[in-house]
């Protein structure tokens, strides 16, 4: 919670891009799920004889008139993944421009904060530390919190959004294969729960041995 804390303070003048981050990426999930929702309705309802029971199609078929008309349009259906797939793109390019942002603007904070630290504290601690752990800890470390805003913040709205909304929709047109894929989910959450645990060992492991061999490279 200490290191949760501290990022929220080191990045209090973008918290409205982070806000913005998790908009974007709700709305980019939202986009990339109904896609294919466009291809299946035009194959099984427009081409073929399912009935429509989605309500954002049913709407479409009342603006159209009838499934006929849409049979017998079907570049229409081309133009709505189209118009779809251009506003994916967009909403990508927004996420990738606001999480280089955020990233780079914790960064610097982070960095000028430990320059000021490092400035401050008392000379015997220059002396029991090394210099190559420091260097570390101003270089590698950060560039390792970067990468969690400017990446992993988003991938995180993103897998949350796309399990909520993806079971949504999945309840709404199969429920039995929906269960099945709420039952799996616990099993994945441990899962992942151990893997990060193991990986987050062996990394403080690797980062450690990387400061040695920083201050060996220094000295």
């Amino acid at each position: 919670m200490k290191q949760i804390r501290y990022i929220w303070q080191v990045s209090k003048e973008v918290h409205g891009r982070l806000l913005a981050i998790a908009l974007v990426v709700m709305i980019y999930t939202i986009l990339n799920l109904i896609s294919p929702l466009i291809f299946s309705f035009y194959i099984d309802s427009v081409l073929g004889s399912e009935p429509v029971t989605n309500p954002l199609f049913l709407f479409l078929i009342d603006v159209a008139g009838s499934t006929e008309v849409l049979r017998n349009n079907l570049w229409t259906g081309f133009l709505l993944i189209l118009f779809v797939y251009c506003f994916v793109c967009l909403f990508q390019y927004l996420r990738g421009r606001l999480n280089a942002v955020v990233g780079e603007t914790v960064t610097r904070n982070i960095r000028n904060e430990l320059y000021d630290h490092l400035q401050h504290v008392h000379y015997s601690y220059h002396v029991k530390n090394k210099s190559g752990d420091l260097i570390q800890r101003c270089t590698s470390d950060v560039d390792q919190v970067r990468r969690f805003i400017s990446a992993q913040y988003s991938e995180m709205v993103y897998s949350l959004c796309t399990a909520l909304i993806a079971s949504v929709l999945l309840f709404s047109i199969h429920q039995d294969l929906a269960k099945l894929a709420v039952v799996t989910m616990p099993i994945l959450i441990v899962f992942a729960y151990w893997f990060f645990t193991k990986a987050q060992k062996i990394f403080r492991c690797s980062d450690e041995s990387e400061g040695v061999l920083t201050d060996k490279l220094t000295e």
